[in-house]
């Protein structure tokens, strides 16, 4: 026979669980088991089963319950398990070995690990206590106040019984098992530091720093975006530690160690470097040429959404440690995405917990904290990646003041504001060449599959507009549907009904790239660019767009300045713009009215016709048109 609580409320007997019945049986078994082998009181059942002023029948409804619970219990034989509920006086008392319920083998267990030397052993008496959870504790009670302060008490202690086995893996150099026990319980307490702390430093010890420093910033944006709190030290510390080389051992808690002697920080807050990365030579050497010089540059890489911007910046700044011997800090400022822009402060804070400045001396305005994080930098060979910016107010605050230290910015914008107040030196980044499209396709794919079907290998990638985000993306639906050859996918690529539609693989896509870019237009920017999916054509000019979008030229020259900064349109001449396929095909989607189409496209064919008369009365004044004007014109 066993009792349980550390999950559902519920008895077993050999045949089974017994039916209890309604939540508020089981609440009542609750505090009689919580309280096993002491008397409890009816007061004290009746705050268990009601929230407010209980009715006035409070005490017959018990006696009911315990009565039911009487009978379950007598049907299974539980007297010769040595369980009895009897009553004494007001009150009820059930007497059971105290090996039945599955709390107290939890305690016992969690007493012998914590007394236990070897790791081994402890990891295991840890392990069968935490086997005996199957859920939340108390589940199916009745949700009263004293019996949801029991319930977190219990989780407490079995949160503290997670972080004592994480520990002892780590102590135990099983890295890699501490980080599978604490995702799913970081994953399911964001708010539990003591949890995160653990996964930071478990994830760093099993060289995985990168994904380390992830889990740091995941937590510290809940507990600012839930509490509107900083990291405390217990996560501070493991983020520091992830800082530090790959190379730092675990220690063993029972051993003494010598006072450490004191080192220098290096910090490298960068995200782990892009796989399948290839091409972009070009860029690269231009990129150290933009960054070098004795003036502290400031780069801004920009480009459309989805042409590698980040990818190229990173794998760039993963090479050149040698040239930055105080670090790299790295920041992601969120410019073009559905989350809200970080807080300057926050990341100052991050940049000087990178520079080892000890939390006594860490500023609390992001005034102060910048002024400290200049004062730091003035001296000092530092690069600083600044990925995903929308505007130049983003960036000012984080920008180092030593000549010695280089800013890379990465943004879809131009950030002309960052040239004009800080001579930034701007990197505009292109589609792949065919070539160089055809060549990352094989290194997402392997040579073997493309060199069987070349043409067809050319033509995605031509299909792809050489967009690596678009390669990718098809690279991994080969991957996904192995038994789907590249000629059939550039088939169906060749569809432009279906085309973007392909070019998404869960989160990750074309058109949703496409749609962060244009979420942040201003509206006039953003009727034009969906006006100009009504265009039957590529090119178009300020008078063909502003018949479009119904507006004036002056207008649509504003809105087309507008596309350009953002990367939506490609200015090939002077006056002359084309968009790329497809961002065509992604404008061509945003409007679903057959009549606005029809509207847009009547002006524009008027437009045509007024433009085509426009010409043949200049070439021949007061000659005969070439053809006749409509009589509705």
């Amino acid at each position: 026979m066993e009792f349980q609580v550390l999950g559902p409320v519920s008895v077993s007997g050999s045949d089974g669980p017994l039916p209890l019945g309604p939540a508020k049986r089981r609440s009542l078994l609750a505090m009689l088991l919580l309280r096993a082998n002491v008397a409890v009181s009816v007061d004290t059942l009746t705050e268990a089963l009601w929230d407010d002023e209980p009715p006035l029948h409070a005490r017959t409804v018990i006696q009911g319950h315990v009565s039911r619970l009487r009978a379950l219990l007598a049907a299974v034989d539980a007297s010769a398990y040595g369980v009895e509920l009897s009553t004494r006086g007001a009150a009820y008392h059930l007497e059971l070995p105290e090996t039945l319920l599955d709390a107290h083998r939890f305690e016992g267990l969690v007493a012998l690990a914590r007394r236990a030397t070897d790791p081994g052993d402890r990891a295991a008496l840890l392990t069968e206590a935490l086997a005996l959870w199957q859920g939340p504790a108390l589940a199916g009670a009745y949700p009263s106040p004293l019996l949801r302060s029991a319930a977190h008490t219990l989780d407490e202690a079995r949160l503290a019984a997670v972080e004592l086995l994480a520990d002892t893996y780590v102590l135990g150099g099983e890295h890699e098992r501490a980080v599978q026990l604490l995702r799913p319980e970081t994953g399911a307490h964001p708010l539990r530091e003591p949890l995160a702390a653990r996964l930071v430093e478990a994830l760093h010890r099993a060289g995985r720093s990168s994904e380390a420093l992830d889990a740091y910033h995941r937590a510290r944006q809940v507990l600012a975006d839930e509490l509107g709190v900083r990291p405390g030290a217990e996560l501070t510390a493991a983020f520091t530690l992830a800082l530090g080389p790959d190379s730092v051992p675990a220690v063993r808690a029972d051993t003494p160690q010598p006072a450490p002697d004191p080192v220098q920080v290096r910090p490298n807050l960068l995200p782990r470097t892009p796989r399948g990365f290839h091409g972009r030579t070009a860029e690269s050497a231009a990129l150290t040429a933009a960054a070098a010089g004795p003036d502290g540059p400031v780069v801004v890489v920009t480009g459309p959404a989805g042409v590698g911007k980040t990818a190229l910046t990173v794998h760039w700044a993963a090479g050149r440690h040698s040239d930055f011997p105080d670090g790299t800090l790295y920041a992601d400022l969120r410019g073009f995405s559905d989350t809200s822009d970080p807080e300057p402060a926050e990341l100052l804070r991050e940049f000087l917990v990178a520079l080892d400045v000890p939390p006594r001396r860490m500023p609390e305005s992001a005034d102060a904290a910048g002024a400290l994080f200049r004062s730091l930098t003035a001296e000092l060979r530092l690069l600083v990646v600044l990925d995903n910016a929308r505007t130049s107010a983003q960036v000012r605050p984080l920008l180092p003041t030593g000549p010695g230290c280089v800013t890379v910015v990465t943004s879809r914008a131009r950030l002309a504001g960052l040239v004009a107040s800080d001579a930034a030196r701007v990197l505009a980044l292109d589609v792949l060449a065919t070539d160089d499209s055809v060549a990352l396709l094989t290194r997402l794919l392997g040579e073997r599959r493309t060199a069987a079907e070349p043409q067809a290998a050319r033509r995605t990638a031509e299909l792809c507009g050489g967009l690596p985000l678009a390669l990718r993306v098809a690279a991994a639906r080969l991957v996904e549907l192995p038994a789907l050859g590249l000629a059939s996918l550039a088939d169906r690529l060749a569809d432009e009904r279906q085309r973007l539609a392909l070019l998404a693989v869960e989160d990750i896509g074309v058109a949703s790239a496409l749609r962060l870019t244009t979420a942040h237009l201003p509206a006039d920017a953003a009727q034009l660019f969906t006006a100009l999916g009504h265009h039957p054509g590529t090119h178009v000019d300020r008078f063909s767009a502003a018949a479009l979008a119904g507006t004036t030229p002056p207008d649509a020259a504003r809105a087309l300045d507008c596309l350009v900064a953002a990367h939506l349109l490609t200015e090939t001449a002077p006056g002359c713009y084309v968009l790329h396929d497809l961002v065509r095909l992604y404008a061509r989607g945003q409007s679903h009215d057959p009549a606005a189409r029809t509207a847009a496209r009547l002006r524009l064919y008027d437009h045509c016709v007024a433009t085509a008369l426009s010409a043949s009365e200049a070439a021949e004044p007061g000659g005969e048109p070439a053809f006749m004007q409509p009589h509705d014109f």
